[in-house]
């Protein structure tokens, strides 16, 4: 039922601001599930990323465990901590992030990738750029929807600064088939913590689920779109939720507003609840692996956060980004434990440093 989510061609942004501005609104304020096209990255140049992706995952295991991932900068290998027991099926994920001067962990990550693939810059430098680009484009939009400078959203996002969130690389999943009713979910329901994500589906890959913004909340908050409490939220039971197919769209990016970009817009773009279904035997998804490739649009951890109607307090781009994906994580973390994907919630536990900002701090990046 790809029908129910919008697309938006964000293509000749200049010329057409206020069209594509109210287009971005609308399907982030009402579903904050999207897809984009006119983004300029050709087929070719998307396969040959996803031929990238696909080269890494072939490195053995010992390999890639040079690259685990770093909880703070949020790049490098995630394998170890997602593994699922042999019959519920694996997921991996490799994580680049922006390489610059000021970006040591990102380079270093980079240098060392080269050993095994020598032309992971055209993903690093080339491919990563190209998607902050389009990620611009998208909030420049989201902004003027909202009456703010164009500007509103992105000041932070410079690939440059020092402590630059976001980064991109894909999502592995082995092929496998699930046999039992509880482990029916490849990634069971979720929200992302940050500004939003931009994930490239493959064709005959399908698996992602959505239950549409406004539902969730409705469901969540008791048909009350908001709390004053921002750490109060509380998210609903899946079986309280109705998820839709998106599918993937040929040329198409799939879009999903996150946590941060909810707060920073008072609320008014949607962060969704989302997941994987598995393969069984009777729901018709093909058995074989799924490989996604996906980018996390984020400012820098020294962004300071706060909507223009201040409807909650400012707070610190790193600080938000961190709790909420504790928040989420945990969540996430025990519904494995509970289908046995996982030996215990230990195993899936962040540690205490991630959700304080790092030490010591940037100078703030000033977001009026």
């Amino acid at each position: 039922m790809s029908d129910i989510f919008p697309k938006v061609n964000i293509s000749n942004f200049d010329e057409r601001k206020e069209e594509v501005s109210a287009e971005l609104a609308k399907a982030a304020k009402s579903i904050g599930f999207f897809y984009i096209t006119g983004h300029g990255i050709s087929d070719e140049r998307i396969a040959r990323a996803f031929d990238i992706g696909n080269r890494w995952f072939t490195l053995n295991e010992e390999q890639k465990d040079q690259y685990k991932l770093d909880l703070i900068e949020y790049v490098g290998w995630k394998g170890e901590a997602t593994k699922r027991k042999h019959d519920r099926g694996i997921i991996e994920q490799q994580i680049f992030g922006h390489v610059a001067e000021n970006n040591p962990y990102a380079r270093q990550l980079e240098q060392q990738a080269k050993e095994f693939i020598p032309n992971i810059e055209e993903f690093t430098h080339d491919f990563l750029d190209d998607l902050l680009r389009i990620s611009t484009v998208v909030l420049r939009g989201l902004a003027l929807a909202l009456g703010q400078p164009e500007d509103f959203f992105v000041k932070g996002l410079d690939r440059n600064l020092p402590d630059i969130g976001g980064g991109g690389g894909w999502n592995n999943y082995w092929p496998y088939e699930s046999t039992k009713e509880e482990t029916k979910w490849r990634i069971p329901a979720h929200a992302d913590a940050e500004l939003f994500t931009l994930l490239f589906q493959q064709e005959g890959q399908p698996g992602l689920e959505v239950t549409p913004g406004k539902d969730f909340f409705d469901v969540a908050n008791k048909g009350q779109p908001f709390l004053k409490n921002w750490d109060a939220f509380t998210y609903p039971p899946d079986d309280a939720l109705t998820f839709h197919p998106m599918p993937p769209v040929k040329g198409a990016i799939t879009v999903n507003i996150g946590d941060l970009l909810m707060r920073w817009s008072d609320g008014e773009y949607l962060s969704t609840y989302h997941r994987v279904r598995a393969p069984t035997k009777d729901n018709g998804i093909p058995t074989g692996g799924r490989q996604t490739l996906v980018y996390f649009a984020n400012p820098a951890r020294s962004t300071v956060i706060q909507g223009p109607k201040k409807r909650w307090p400012a707070i610190l781009s790193g600080e938000e980004t961190a709790n909420m994906a504790a928040k989420h994580y945990s969540k996430v973390a025990q519904r494995y434990y509970e289908t046995g994907r996982l030996d215990s919630p230990a195993e899936a536990t962040i540690p205490k440093n991630i959700i304080e900002p790092a030490q010591p701090q940037p100078q703030a990046v000033a977001v009026n």
